[in-house]
């Protein structure tokens, strides 16, 4: 491909080809089979992407370098120039996408607001009820407990067998409070688990995979700015257990 001079700025173009009318509902939408660069617009990019490609061995003299650079120039524009198009050529679609959104959130808000305040009030009444259900399973249980102690404990037989077949029957009881009610149809009960540190220190002390405990870099980018600011010199273990990398980047500007 000859090689193609050019700024970086010449305009860029998309094909749209074969359009055809989809239907969503009684409402016609144009699709089309492919949309792609057209060919000019094809070309420009690729003569660019050829000299970025010769880019590709490290710098050995200042002329070079300049080079470099105003190829990474070149290749900043184009691309600067292809999010232009995308934009442009998506403005009336966002246009359109948004009347479609202003059409329907708000009933859509609504009926959502609806559906999470129905679900507060399942949830409110089945948790009253497996509350109500574990204290009285609870109650039962203590009370089998006792008579298993006092079957235990007792002297006399008789006793120890009235009190062994008591708590037994307390414990069919306990088990059937707790089958009793079940949830209505179309939904089902689950145990949420939410797990938090309350003391780092004893939290840190279990397996690596229990707890993760990662430092915060916002904290400690403002905490080296102020050493820094007074003059205090910024080593990679200056923090216990905590090592620091720095990496230098270059930022091009336009």
């Amino acid at each position: 491909m000859p090689e193609i001079e050019q700024s970086g700025n010449e305009p860029l173009e998309l094909l749209y080809r074969n359009g055809e009318a989809a239907t969503s509902g009684n409402v016609a939408i144009p699709t089309f089979r492919d949309i792609s660069l057209t060919k000019e617009s094809q070309a420009l990019c690729e003569a660019v992407l050829l000299k970025a490609q010769t880019c590709d061995g490290p710098i050995r003299s200042e002329s070079e370098m300049e080079r470099y650079v105003a190829i990474h120039s070149l290749v900043d524009k184009r691309a600067h120039t292809l999010k232009q198009l995308q934009r442009n050529d998506r403005e009336g679609w966002v246009y359109l996408l948004s009347q479609i959104g202003a059409a329907i959130t708000p009933m859509l808000t609504q009926l959502q607001t609806w559906s999470g305040h129905i679900r507060r009030r399942v949830n409110e009444r089945l948790a009253l009820i497996e509350e109500g259900k574990q204290r009285e399973a609870e109650r039962l249980e203590e009370l089998a407990q006792e008579k298993r102690n006092e079957a235990k404990y007792a002297d006399n037989p008789e006793t120890k067998r009235k009190a062994s077949v008591r708590a037994k029957q307390l414990e069919k009881e306990a088990k059937k409070v707790q089958a009793e009610s079940p949830p209505p149809k179309g939904v089902g009960l689950a145990q949420l688990l939410r797990v938090r540190v309350t003391n780092r220190a004893l939290a840190v002390k279990l397996p690596e995979d229990a707890v993760e405990v990662n430092p915060v870099l916002n904290w400690f980018i403002r905490d080296i700015e102020a050493k820094q600011q007074a003059g205090i010199k910024i080593t990679p273990h200056m923090y216990p257990g905590i090592e620091l990398e720095f990496e230098t980047i270059v930022r091009f500007h336009r």
